[in-house]
């Protein structure tokens, strides 16, 4: 084995469904092979024989799995035969906490990811539009979903509220629900918003 490589995959905060597939994907091609690897603080760098395949990679698990995805190259040689300047580059793939499917706050609204790529875009639960969510800053709190009953159909639809017991007005957007039938909501303040059937 060699120790010679041109590109640094590093994973940071990865579940082990993604590193288990990158793996994959660096053990079972030809393009690239792999000098080392390395365990860091909150994750692994992988030391690789090719840029290509590792901006490649990166771009794959992005789309695949979203998060973030930053490449950044430096000079670290020039040939002397062709006199071109050699660049290494850094790909750097970071899981965000936020999957598809969780339910954040973010300036009073109640939003569900439904898409984790290049943008994160949430669906709001009470108007039912779609936006996207600015996750330069601050990430938006994730709040995880109790489970209900529902309590009354007419004239608005209630729940029985996890945390107090009382009856509330459920918000949101859903279909016919029945009284007795079990229902995933979050509450944010005095209300209660459908996330899903249980």
């Amino acid at each position: 084995m060699t120790n010679y490589y041109v590109s640094i995959l590093q994973l940071r905060n990865v579940s082990p469904e993604i590193q288990e597939f990158a793996e994959s994907q660096i053990t079972g091609t030809a393009k690239a092979f792999l000098t080392k690897k390395k365990k860091v603080r909150n994750g692994f760098d992988y030391y690789l024989s090719s840029n290509s395949f590792a901006v490649g990679l990166g771009r794959i698990l992005r789309k695949r799995f979203g998060g973030e995805l930053k490449v950044s190259e430096k000079l670290y040689s020039r040939d002397r035969q062709t006199s071109r300047d050699l660049y290494r580059v850094n790909v750097l793939y970071r899981q965000l906490p936020l999957n598809v499917g969780s339910v954040v706050e973010l300036g009073g609204n109640v939003l569900v990811i439904t898409s984790v790529g290049k943008k994160v875009v949430g669906l709001d639960l009470e108007t039912g539009k779609k936006r996207f969510l600015d996750i330069s800053g601050r990430m938006p709190g994730i709040i995880e979903p109790s489970g209900a009953v529902v309590s009354k159909v007419y004239p608005v639809t209630e729940v029985i509220r996890p945390d107090t017991f009382e009856s509330v007005r459920l918000f949101g957007r859903f279909s016919s629900l029945n009284i007795g039938e079990k229902v995933k909501v979050v509450v944010v303040g005095e209300r209660a918003f459908f996330v899903r059937k249980s």
